[in-house]
């Protein structure tokens, strides 16, 4: 027999610990959105669902979270409100109750021809003729989506599979030659932080038994939305996985802590590192890409007002925020690089390099660029302009 709505939420209020809160307001006080709307906040959210489910569920309350963690690391009672508004979300779209999409339905429909078995994929079109893959092994790197944001974000000229070339030549610098599956489909995160669920455990089912065929044993993942879905959310959903699931970042320290990989020196250049929400507050991994940046002779890292944990979103999650809280958190983080004489900000989030480079060219003029202009690049790409094998002249 179906659950009810309220049946269904009353069990998420007891999962995600809901009942806890104490209004504090130490959520609201943290709040990236509530810093700029002051009709939002997460305490209030939690009231309403009480008061007022109705109009919650109906409204676009739920969807205005960027589900950034912040409010969860903050929260004395050890409320999970991302995790709620994740759940409530589900219970929107299980019900047809509300349909919010961002950007165009780009996105969307990548999903969608995604899920369609029928639909045949050229996933190793990225692919340099000089690299080198496995198509089985222990170790395999996955790619997620973004040899497709290069077609779907021409316009800001965004290069993401020059990331994914740069992984594999780093890989291959260390004679590791990973497996890359013909076959990877989407990893389903923005399915399921949108509420489509049963999307997203079809792609991870799918993803996850293709790893295991090929005989893999550690997964290397680049993007934080990636990481985050197939370290923490396949496996709640799909019980114990076969594999481990490794961040790129934690992987290159491992790299150089045994001499696998050395470093060249790079013109010398002022950064700064940009802290992306899943990947920070999420899993808690700050460290391991800023101790990469600070190997590398040449560069400066130079940290931000707010970084780490206490890091601002990029203001966009799943797709779903593009709006004027996304533009007034990433113009305020821009100005902050800015003011502390940086002109390049590193991050480690193709997603985040695509809404901070849309913004910059949306609303540039914003922000003094003192006759320099400002760049957004990933980690990658800088590790790999840098790196060279073992045994190689610097």
């Amino acid at each position: 027999m179906e659950q009810s709505i309220e049946g269904l939420v009353q069990q998420v209020v007891k999962e995600t610990k809901v009942y806890n809160c104490l209004e504090c307001g130490k959520c609201t006080s943290g709040c990236p959105v509530a810093r700029i709307d002051e009709d939002y906040s997460p305490r209030r959210t939690i009231e309403n669902m009480f008061f007022d489910l109705k109009s919650l569920l109906s409204g676009s309350e739920i969807w205005n979270c960027l589900t950034c963690y912040i409010c969860d690391i903050r929260c004395p009672s050890n409320v999970r409100f991302s995790e709620f508004v994740r759940a409530l979300r589900r219970i929107v779209t299980s019900f047809k109750l509300r349909d919010v999409r961002a950007y165009s339905l780009l996105p969307s429909v990548l999903l969608e021809m995604m899920e369609d078995p029928e639909i045949q994929r050229n996933r190793l079109g990225w692919i340099q003729s000089d690299a080198k893959i496995s198509k089985r092994g222990d170790i395999a790197y996955f790619v997620g989506c973004l040899p497709y944001f290069d077609a779907l974000f021409e316009p800001i000229s965004m290069r993401a599979t020059r990331i994914t070339q740069a992984v594999l030549s780093i890989l291959n610098k260390a004679n590791i030659a990973p497996v890359v599956l013909v076959n990877e489909k989407c990893c389903g995160h923005d399915a399921l932080w949108s509420g489509n669920q049963d999307v997203f455990e079809k792609l991870a089912r799918e993803n996850t038994e293709n790893l295991k065929d090929a005989g893999v044993r550690k997964v290397l993942v680049g993007c934080p939305e990636c990481f985050r879905t197939l370290k923490i959310d396949c496996a709640e959903f799909l019980g114990s996985l076969d594999f481990e699931v490794v961040h790129m970042s934690e992987f290159l320290v491992n790299l150089l802590e045994k001499d696998k990989i050395k470093f060249k020196e790079l013109p010398k250049e002022k950064i700064a590192y940009h802290d992306p929400c899943r990947l920070t507050r999420h899993l808690k991994i700050h460290e391991a890409p800023r101790a990469i940046l600070n190997k590398i002779s040449g560069l400066e890292l130079v940290e931000m007002e707010r970084s780490r944990e206490e890091s601002l979103c990029c203001g966009v999650s799943s797709w779903l925020n593009c709006g004027e809280v996304r533009e007034h958190l990433q113009l305020t983080k821009l100005r902050d690089i800015k003011a502390k004489g940086v002109n390049k900000m590193v991050t480690t989030c193709p997603k985040c390099q695509i809404h901070f480079t849309c913004f910059l060219r949306e609303k540039g003029s914003q922000i003094p660029l003192n006759d320099t202009r400002l760049e957004i690049c990933d980690l990658f790409t800088i590790v790999d302009e840098a790196s060279i094998r073992v045994g190689e002249p610097l």
